[in-house]
């Protein structure tokens, strides 16, 4: 195909998307500062949790709501008094959609040597595993 735009539409595009440009820059700035930072506490709550999973799953996969079963507390006391209170601690409730969002922005990262994984999806939800991390 033959272009037939004249030096002054194409200068006129390219301004047009230098600015679309500038204005993406803009919005991933403003998201950046809105974004709260994650502090060595938040890791370290984080990492409790993880331990608390790893030591409850003991390595075999899960959903969040087998997770919160483990953690629901029934007579004034939990099934697993651990993993309710790391819970707590990082989601500020026992909430399966807290739990689960935090748990995907947790995927990947090394916490205290272990890290969580999506091993799945099913008519229950994601399927999650805490595995031991890969230090290099």
């Amino acid at each position: 195909m033959h272009d037939t735009s004249t030096p002054s539409e194409a200068s006129e595009l390219l301004q047009l998307v230098r600015g679309i440009a500038d204005d993406v820059r803009g919005i991933h700035a403003t998201l950046a500062d809105a974004r709260p930072a994650v502090s060595a506490h938040d890791d370290s709550v984080f990492a409790d949790l993880l331990c608390a999973v790893a030591a409850t799953t003991q390595g075999l996969k899960f959903t969040v709501s087998e997770l919160l079963l483990h953690a629901e507390v029934v007579a004034d006391r939990a099934a697993d008094q651990r993993l309710h209170d790391a819970i707590v601690a990082a989601c500020g409730t026992v909430n399966g959609r807290r739990l689960g969002k935090l748990l995907g922005r947790l995927e990947g990262r090394e916490l205290d040597g272990l890290r969580v994984v999506r091993v799945g999806v099913g008519r229950d939800g994601i399927a999650w595993r805490v595995v031991a991390g890969l230090r290099v």
